[in-house]
């Protein structure tokens, strides 16, 4: 590994290297055998190790350098998924030619490369666009000291995160700005342990995860987020042994896809992916795999595969991982139950749903389960009815389904109480009316707001000498007027056929007097 002399590193790993083994395997909550490695039998670029590679943009990758065991290496190829081909690029200016260096994506179809080894340490700013294949020297100023085997990951926009590197362990976070060609150093509050040879990839949002290294010997999971300018360790339960000169890619979501590297005695090929929305890391055991390798490199080509080519002792070979990003199920939520009237609209609100990983949109399934049946459009994440006439409870669940196809294995269940609504008793205006006369109550104005009828009537009188009804339940009774002045009060209760009362009976006031008089109408 030479950076520099490494047998200080070497031993200090080798020290720790067993115990942290032990404890991560242990730890390992689960090992998958999906996801696979397929070998790309193809000409491509000259065997070599401690180069970089990036995406540059669609489904291709850029391989720019690196050594081949006697030469330091300048030369420019491109990978394209759809052709399966490597393509010697062969740009008429082009960074020195060097190893150890990093390269990051940048948007659309550019690469930003930084520092490296070409017999000293490099601290250049080049920008390569597939496009025009133009490498062009950015000479931002100020910038990171020179280095090597630093990491550098995607921001998101146009910006790159730098964290290490070695002329003497670097501890520092450095951010480029493609807008203002800017350099601009971080200073977080607290941050990974100075380090070389370490992995840094993309996340998602403004998010970088870094893991390993040589130096500082820290097996922490760490993540950086630009907004907050944090670096954060993670601590997940299970991860992978001690290492560095391994090479991680992102995959799709919050996941990322480790392989390989060196634990100060041994090269390593074992396959990891880590869930940022679950902490956790997994191992992946493949039926095959690339060889044990360190200084290789890999890069995302779309969707969840990663292309890995090189390495120490991977030779020229060019390798495609695909099926090893972990879908998280989603989460339905039918929203909190419900009590509704009869006949109200009621609506079934599906959009708390969620997926941890982020695979949206979601596809929505709603299914009545129970109650009188009821027409909705189950197909919507919000949908609505009317609810039924008379009291129910209606029941039904909801199904998710993310954007990958996988449905959440439990769907949500939401109940929706139907209540009958009370009838609303009218006994009609007050009146005046003479004494002895035939007066006829009227609760005919009554009402069901559920059209549960006919309703059932009970009149009172609450005041008044009393008086005889012709029939206390009929809907219009009537009593003969008392033979002197008086005040008759009388309250009307209904009830509908459900056997729900009116809340509050309504009340009449028969005023009788000795003679009622009515307008004289002159006629000319």
């Amino acid at each position: 590994m030479n950076y520099k002399a490494t047998t200080n590193g070497a031993t200090r790993l080798v020290t720790i290297l067993t115990l942290a083994t032990l404890l991560a395997l242990a730890a390992a909550s689960s090992v998958y055998a999906d996801g696979a490695w397929t070998e790309k039998t193809l000409a491509g670029p000259p065997a070599r190790d401690q180069f970089a590679m990036s995406s540059v943009g669609g489904d291709q990758v850029l391989l720019f350098g690196g050594w081949d065991g006697a030469n330091y290496l300048g030369d420019t190829w491109v990978y394209d998924l759809d052709t399966d081909t490597w393509t010697n690029k062969n740009p008429l200016a082009a960074p020195s030619a060097r190893r150890s260096h990093a390269m990051v994506y940048l948007g659309g179809d550019q690469v930003l490369l930084f520092g490296g080894y070409d017999g000293a340490p490099d601290g250049d700013t080049w920008l390569y666009d597939l496009s025009d294949n133009t490498w062009t020297n950015k000479n931002p100023s100020p910038g990171p000291f020179a280095r090597s085997a630093h990491a550098m990951a995607y921001l998101g926009g146009d910006q790159v995160l730098l964290f290490g590197g070695f002329v003497d362990y670097w501890g520092q976070t450095w951010v480029y700005d493609l807008g203002d060609n800017t350099w601009t150093q971080k200073e977080p509050a607290v941050s990974p342990s100075p380090r070389l040879g370490h992995a840094m990839a993309y996340l998602s949002g403004d998010r970088v995860l870094l893991f390993g290294g040589q130096d500082g010997m820290d097996i922490g999971t760490w993540v950086y987020d630009l907004s907050d300018n944090t670096w954060t360790s993670e601590g997940p339960a299970a991860h992978p042994p001690v290492r560095y000169d391994h090479a991680m890619a992102s995959l799709a979501g919050d996941q990322v896809l480790l392989f390989g590297g060196w634990n100060g005695a041994s090269y390593l090929g074992d396959t990891w992916v880590y869930d940022l929305s679950a902490n956790t890391w997994t191992q992946h055991v493949p039926a095959a795999a690339p060889s044990a390798r360190a200084r290789h490199a890999m890069a995302s080509i779309g969707g969840d595969r990663v292309l890995l080519f090189g390495g120490s002792t991977g030779g020229g070979e060019t390798w495609l991982a695909s099926g090893f990003y972990i879908n998280q199920p989603p989460e339905a939520n039918a929203g909190p139950d419900q009590t509704v009237d009869t006949l109200a609209l009621v609506t079934l609100d599906g959009s708390g749903s969620t997926d941890p990983d982020g695979q949206l949109p979601l596809a929505y399934t709603w299914a009545q389960t129970g109650g009188p049946p009821v027409s909705f459009t189950p197909q919507l994440s919000v949908t609505t009815f009317t609810a039924p006439g008379d009291p129910a409870v209606l029941t039904f669940t909801l199904a998710v389904t993310d954007s990958l196809g996988l449905p959440d294995p439990t769907p949500d269940e939401v109940s929706i109480v139907v209540n009958n609504q009370p009838p609303v008793a009218d006994a009609g205006p007050d009146r005046v009316v003479s004494r002895l006369a035939l007066v006829t109550l009227d609760g005919g104005g009554s009402t069901d707001p559920d059209g549960d009828l006919p309703l059932a009537y009970r009149w009172e009188q609450t005041g008044g000498p009393a008086v005889t009804l012709s029939d206390p339940t009929a809907v219009s009774p009537s009593f003969t007027a008392p033979g002197d002045p008086a005040v008759l009060i009388f309250t009307l209760a209904v009830t509908d056929t459900l056997g729900q009362p009116a809340i509050v009976p309504d009340e009449v006031t028969i005023t009788t007097v000795y003679r009622v008089y009515l307008p004289l109408v002159v006629r000319h």
